[in-house]
């Protein structure tokens, strides 16, 4: 059975100029919960541009009989490891954002050098409505070529909201609500050149979507190692 187009195609919530690379569309696609009708494949019929002027229209997708509705959970899909920049971040809140922007690294911790940029299926939450928190950086674990945890470079979380955990739980904090994270390095407190890989450790601490359940399962994801400096 063909499912009717999307109505609507959308980049936010993550739609800062360094994100914009997961899109969310709206439409009538199943019936939820019930678990009988879900999407198997999605195909681009419209003509989206990349950034070198060249059409998506064509691409197609087929959709993990896992990856329903009912059953998804939030899991790593990409990670790099990046010299920081502010290129592409949003500076200022404005009044509908303010408490939100700017979240980068270097706003909550003025000593970053390098950020692990991680991406995920959907928005991670603590309980399908909370954001994650600055300081709760035990959600994802850098792990080094030789299998040991790298801790020593990381300040913290970012690309969430404006503020540091401080002084908030997560039914104050104010966030962006997109699947983008970062992880925040400091490369003079220790090296970043042996992370290899990014890890969930959802055997201790658990995420959910948007849509509440079921919470996620431990997984883990290479990292892209980009130019990034001396250590």
């Amino acid at each position: 059975m063909e499912a009717p187009p999307s109505q609507s195609v959308s980049p936010v919530p993550a739609n800062e100029v360094n994100e914009m690379q997961t899109f969310a569309t709206i439409g009538y696609y199943g019936d939820g919960w019930a678990d009988t009708v879900f999407p198997v494949r999605l195909t681009i019929v419209g003509d989206p541009l990349f950034i070198d002027g060249t059409s998506a229209r064509g691409l197609s997708f087929e959709i993990p009989h896992g990856h329903r509705f009912a059953t998804d959970t939030p899991f790593l899909i990409q990670a790099d490891v990046l010299q920081f920049s502010t290129t592409g971040e949003t500076t200022h809140g404005g009044v509908v954002h303010g408490g939100v922007y700017p979240n980068h690294c270097q706003h909550l911790y003025p000593t970053t050098t390098h950020r692990v940029r991680l991406v995920l299926n959907g928005g991670a939450t603590l309980d399908g409505v909370h954001p994650v928190l600055p300081n709760q950086t035990d959600l994802f674990e850098l792990i080094s070529s030789s299998g040991e945890r790298v801790t020593d470079p990381v300040l913290g979380l970012a690309d969430l909201g404006s503020d540091l955990a401080e002084g908030h739980t997560s039914l104050t904090y104010r966030a962006d609500g997109d699947n983008f994270l970062d992880v925040c390095l400091d490369s003079s407190k220790g090296s970043i050149g042996t992370i290899a890989k990014v890890r969930m450790p959802c055997d201790t601490i658990q995420l959910v979507l948007p849509k509440g359940k079921p919470v996620c399962t431990d997984n883990s994801i290479n990292v892209t190692m980009h130019d990034v400096g001396y250590n």
